[in-house]
């Protein structure tokens, strides 16, 4: 595909605002469920894939996901409404051990790969809202449900 340039034509053509929309709404709504079931994760991790490899190519993006936010209505009462709820949803979730390694791979990797950005380096944004959230110990235990 590279002799014939197939595969350049056909990154032009994708909208990778809108992919990236949409990778992170399906993200949002598998952290949302009460259970993650492995075919769940399965899709998770080819998502974040997906998005790690967006941004990779349009290092633009991030500004783009800083900025992300959903509506009520999408998020509901407990649900993810903006950037930072994701990736620490994603990063400090009990549901399943799998999903937190993808994040963080997912974390690692757009911080050593994108250096394009007008705001903060991903690799700040991110080191400043662990930082800002790191769960204190009577945090850790409230957020579990008591049998």
């Amino acid at each position: 595909m590279r002799e014939t340039g197939l595969g350049e034509a056909i990154l032009e053509k994708i909208d990778f605002r809108s992919l990236q929309s949409e990778v992170l709404e399906v993200v949002c709504l598998i952290l949302g469920k009460k259970e993650i079931q492995t075919e769940d994760i399965q899709i998770m991790e080819s998502c974040l894939s997906l998005w790690v490899a967006s941004l990779i190519k349009s290092e633009n993006l991030i500004e783009d996901f800083y900025l992300y936010t959903r509506s009520d209505e999408k998020a509901g009462t407990y649900g993810i409404r903006h950037a930072e709820d994701l990736l620490l949803t994603g990063i400090y979730t009990y549901k399943s051990y799998r999903v937190r390694e993808e994040f963080c791979n997912a974390i690692a990797c757009i911080a050593q790969k994108v250096h394009t950005f007008k705001t903060k380096s991903p690799l700040v944004y991110f080191i400043d809202l662990v930082k800002r959230n790191f769960p204190r110990e009577d945090q850790y235990y409230a957020t579990r449900e008591c049998k």
